[in-house]
């Protein structure tokens, strides 16, 4: 039984039962892939919008992290047109300008339609960090924010 804990700029991909999770996603998103046709999962921890060109934060980049999500679960059998994706995170923490938090959202969103892969639930935005538990049995999504519990 996997039990995965992504860290920013981490990936995972399986057909293992068990969990992925991503800790104290703030301005980060987790997105998670489900398979439902052949029973694979992923997950991928997000930290900076759009593509990058630094080496060592590569995986940290919506495109980059995406695209390498999506060569793991296809290594593993998966059909591109099967996947159903559940977004959190991309909270604004602290006052900023920058907005980091949407831009990793509209990033994610926009890279998740381009490829056609549907969205089937999200949970992003607003004030407080969130924490993701995936299910690799079913796809179900837990999210833990610092005062409440709830499944999307």
């Amino acid at each position: 039984m996997t039990k995965k804990v992504l860290n920013i700029g981490e990936i995972a991909a399986t057909r293992d039962r068990g969990t992925i999770t991503c800790y104290g996603l703030g301005s980060c998103v987790g997105v998670f892939l489900y398979d439902r046709k052949n029973n694979i999962g992923g997950g991928a921890h997000i930290a900076l919008p759009g593509s990058g060109h630094s080496p060592a934060l590569n995986n940290s980049y919506a495109e980059q992290a995406l695209e390498l999500l999506l060569a793991e679960m296809h290594k593993l059998g998966s059909d591109l047109s099967s996947l159903r994706a559940k977004i959190i995170g991309g909270a604004n923490l602290f006052e900023s300008s920058m907005q980091i938090g949407l831009k990793n959202v509209q990033s994610v969103k926009h890279l998740l339609t381009h490829k056609k892969i549907y969205i089937a639930s999200e949970d992003t935005g607003g004030t407080k960090s969130r924490t993701g538990h995936f299910s690799l049995s079913d796809g179900s999504l837990t999210v833990n924010t610092p005062t409440k519990k709830y499944n999307i």
